[in-house]
């Protein structure tokens, strides 16, 4: 059991030693990139209807179809 163990520690241990550079790509593209105004009015149009739908959904004012 011990050796196993210290197999695991040991082959851990080197390939965090040995890892080097991460080379991975941003999820949302390059940092240098811009944001077109279009893009902003979108999501800021979505997230208005976001608010909109929570506020009706607080209120209880969004009727909502009965199961059978």
């Amino acid at each position: 059991m011990k050796k196993i163990i210290f197999n695991t520690i040991t082959i851990l241990g080197i390939s965090l030693l040995f890892s080097g550079q991460v080379l991975a790509q941003g999820m949302m593209g390059f940092p240098s990139s811009s944001i077109s105004n279009a893009t902003i009015q979108s999501q800021q149009q979505e997230e208005q209807e976001g608010k909109t739908l929570r506020a009706k959904l607080t209120r209880k004012n969004l009727k909502t179809r009965k199961r059978i």
